[in-house]
């Protein structure tokens, strides 16, 4: 039986025109814009220009067939489009690698290689699935970055190869998509002499050979699929091979959901055992001739053993059983019975561990080497065997794990052990990186039915570790070891990659977890001023991407709480330079009233979410606004960079504990149509209970517009204020005043009748600063007096514009004019910042005013 619009599956802002063919398959993404363009950003920043343009690639495939859901069958090309940004970063990217010569052997910042070989056969591959307008925006974007040069060193050459059948990344449509694309572009520049260049190879891109692409699933054909995997070997060798398998297993990962055999990429591997077979014995020729991955195979292809575990892992966590035993029998025939299998057990162990986001696959190579030490151990070739138990367990048929939607078993003796023999063979940083992963493998617990606190569990239950990894971190502070320093086990950026994993694993797990973190690190630590490279990689992590802000307050923030309660108050003192002790109990507890309120004003993006958590602030303000696309989205002004999604602000502001005020701008740009604002503040109310803020720190700034705005269409649907007071009791109503200027009695009854309206509930009154300066108005008793009705039935919150026009209040003194506000009787939230100080469009000095 498949799924139906009632499933949680199915996102409800999927469209709904169209009639579906089939049922999206289980847990498949819903088609969102604003979150995947963010992702495909956020691989770029993490990865580079090779992460960046798979993470593309992968999220176009997945979308393929999503006009068969009856969704919008053009989302793939509206998020190509969308992502030009990232886009033209990635062109720019690869400009520079032509400009300064550098060929593909040479690392990019992140030590990847083939960057941009890696990186034009993905946009490639998008070229092919996407329309005309996606293929001009990746061609724009390319061209952009190029130099207008005849020579444009590796760039032409590896866009021509993908056209000849036997190279490795063999793709002749997407190549000549992308490369007519970018001439076209080119040409369109002005780049006249790069256009030439590229159009030896590449014809200019026009509409009528565009092509577009289909959502139906490739066909299902053993011998073809077979043959083509076999033609890869014969004209690429194993590395060729390894990927045309892996692409065509990918290819067919919705054919369940299309009513077609779902044990066909099986099928397909043990149907190319013989290929396998031989790829194996490859492999196994350069283990026995000692072949370094820098010595280029037949092909002159380098990487050879790199490239090929690499999808060969990826297959693996594709398939079930029958498949991985396959891989495994493969590659345990070719290889010889030695300790010593040169760099074949090193890549399987690097991809468990790798930073690299395009190369990282733990579970993959967890499947792939667990079935080769069985195969190996089945053929008597032990020596082979026990070089790769030193950093895999055997995979025994009956508990390989078949690929499904479901979490792996809830086991803390056997994820604790795992975490501990981590840290006996690689130490400190292997042992937290195993445990990140473990965690993140048990993300989808609660849907399954399984314990919710299970990661809370773990970290409890691997204290004793813990406790070493503290204490190897602490030795490393005391000897003065930085990170250019390998610890015992060889390994280097110790401190900086255990202390990146801790932050991440300090916000999946409760107060009980981060308490046990900090614990096991302050008891080693030496109490002494100079924590060398501790405090620095601390530091580091509080800026945006690559850092994790929220993981860096959390981290550090408790350290600094358990190193005071061990009395250890200089370190303490060295790591509160940068960060705020850690309340467990959060930064807004219940109780608190609106006059103990520090607002962050600005939260909307990573910078200054980032910036918020490094400060004192126990509120986080957002402005709520739709995208173009209908998704929630934190925006004040359109050129800030690095938005965040409604959701993802709700999650780190709960993660910290504080106070989320919520400043609904629904207006900015305007919702015309009436259907659609009604939706947009009901996902707005549906994002924060599955956010699951508590009331307490949860505060509405709205308008009297919105707090009367009818939630449907009959005589006595509930307004909006009356809803937020229905589903969340314990939320703080923040009514803003009627219109602008002067506070006066007349619009403080308006605002204490909207809250009556709305139900009994926490109410503060919201109102500038510029509306209750006694020296911009006359009869400043009725500010007074409105000020005294409006604190009868709640508090008064205040908040200034504190720009340089000097029609606006000027404050000079941000501590004296709140004790000023306070002396007036101001009770709730005063969020006020100091003037700037620049020359004003009216030629007046702002610092001299008031």
């Amino acid at each position: 039986m498949g799924y139906t619009a009632k499933d949680e599956f199915v996102p409800s802002t999927a469209p709904k025109a169209g009639t579906p063919v089939i049922d999206p398959p289980p847990n498949h993404p819903p088609q969102d814009l604003q979150k995947e363009t963010a992702e495909v950003a956020e691989a770029y920043r993490t990865g580079g220009s090779i992460a960046g343009a798979e993470k593309l690639r992968l999220l176009v495939i997945t979308h393929s067939f999503d006009s068969s859901f009856g969704w919008d069958g053009d989302y793939i090309n509206k998020l190509v489009q969308a992502s030009a940004p990232t886009l033209q970063a990635i062109g720019k990217d690869l400009g520079d690698r032509v400009r300064n010569g550098t060929d593909d052997d040479k690392s990019g910042p992140l030590k990847e290689k083939a960057v941009t070989t890696r990186t034009l056969y993905s946009l490639s591959d998008v070229a092919k699935r996407t329309g005309l307008e996606s293929q001009q925006a990746l061609g724009k974007a390319l061209a952009e970055g190029l130099p207008d040069d005849d020579d444009l060193n590796q760039f032409d050459d590896r866009l021509a190869d993908m056209k000849k059948k036997g190279d490795s990344f063999f793709n002749p449509d997407g190549a000549s998509l992308l490369g007519g694309a970018i001439v076209t572009a080119l040409q369109a520049q002005g780049k006249h002499e790069a256009a030439n260049k590229l159009g030896e190879d590449h014809a200019p891109l026009a509409p009528p050979t565009t092509q577009t692409p289909s959502n139906n699933p490739p066909s299902q054909d053993l011998a073809r699929d077979t043959a083509i995997v076999a033609d890869a070997l014969k004209y690429g060798g194993p590395a060729a091979a390894a990927k045309q398998l892996r692409d065509i297993v990918a290819s067919h990962f919705y054919d369940a959901a299309f009513g077609l055999d779902p044990k066909y990429q099986e099928k397909l591997v043990q149907a190319a055992l013989p290929t396998l077979q031989q790829i194996g014995k490859d492999l196994g020729d350069r283990v026995a001739n000692n072949k370094d991955d820098d010595t280029p195979a037949a092909f002159m292809r380098k990487n050879v053993t790199h490239d090929t575990l690499k999808d060969l892992a990826d297959v693996a966590q594709r398939v079930g059983p029958d498949g991985q035993k396959a891989l495994g029998q493969a590659l345990a025939e070719g290889l010889p019975n030695e300790g010593d299998l040169n760099q074949f057990d090193d890549v399987l162990k690097d991809m468990k561990n790798s930073g690299d986001a395009g190369f990282r696959n733990p579970k993959g190579a967890a499947l792939l080497g667990g079935a080769t030490i069985y195969a190996l151990e089945g053929m008597g070739k032990t020596n082979a065997a026990n070089t790769l138990k030193n950093n895999h367990d055997v995979l025994v048929p009956p508990v390989v794990q078949a690929p499904s939607n479901y979490p792996p078993s809830q086991n803390l003796e056997r994820d604790a052990g795992a975490v501990s023999e981590a840290f006996q063979k690689g130490g400190p940083a292997v042992a937290t990186k195993m445990l990140r992963d473990i965690i993140d493998s048990h993300a989808f617990d609660t849907k399954h039915g399984l314990a919710a606190n299970y990661h809370e569990q773990l970290v409890q239950a691997v204290a004793p570790t813990l406790q070493q990894i503290g204490e190897g971190l602490g030795n490393r502070v005391t000897k003065n070891l930085d990170d250019d320093t390998p610890d015992e086990h060889n390994n280097k950026d110790v401190t900086r990659n255990a202390l990146d994993d801790l932050a991440y694993i300090t916000q999946k797990v409760g107060t009980e977890g981060q308490r046990t973190i900090a614990k096991a690190l302050a008891e080693k630590m030496p109490d002494v001023g100079d924590l060398n490279q501790l405090d620095d990689r601390l530091k580091d992590l509080k800026k945006p991407f690559p850092g994790n802000p929220i993981g860096a307050a959390l981290l550090g923030g408790a350290l600094i709480t358990e190193l005071k309660a061990l009395g250890k108050n200089n370190a303490a003192e060295a790591l509160e330079v940068n960060h705020q002790p850690l309340d467990y109990q959060g930064r807004w507890k219940p109780g608190m009233t609106l006059d103990q309120a520090k607002n962050a004003h600005y939260t909307n993006t990573e910078g200054q979410l980032a910036e918020a958590a490094g400060s004192k602030s126990n509120w986080f303000e957002g402005d709520l606004q739709v995208s173009p696309g209908g998704s929630l989205v934190l925006r004040h002004d359109n050129d800030e960079k690095g938005n965040l999604t409604f959701d993802t602000w709700l999650a780190e502001g709960n993660k910290l504990g504080v106070g989320m005020k919520v400043d609904i701008k629904f207006d900015v740009p305007k919702i015309e149509d009436p259907l659609k604002q009604r939706e947009a503040y009901a996902k707005m109310l549906d994002s924060i209970s599955a956010a699951g803020t508590p009331g307490e720190r949860l505060m509405f700034s709205i308008g009297m517009g919105e707090m009367s705005y009818k939630m449907g269409d009959a005589p006595d649907s509930p307004t909006l204020g009356q809803e937020i007071r229905r589903r969340f009791p314990g939320a703080t109503l923040a009514i803003n005043p009627p219109g602008e200027g002067k506070l006066d009695s007349a619009k403080a009854q308006q605002m204490i009748d909207a809250a009556k309206a709305a139900g009994e509930g926490p109410t503060t009154y919201v109102a500038n600063l510029d509306q209750i300066t006694h020296e911009r108005y006359s009869n400043n008793s009725e500010i007074d007096k409105a000020v005294a009705m409006l604190e009868e039935h709640g508090s008064v919150s205040i908040w200034n514009s504190p720009t340089d026009f000097p029609q606006k209040t000027q404050v000079g003194n941000v501590n004296k004019t709140t004790e000023e506000l306070r002396a007036r009787g101001i009770q709730g939230m005063i969020d006020i910042k100091k003037s700037t100080k620049a020359i004003s469009i009216f030629g007046i000095d702002a610092s001299a005013v008031n």
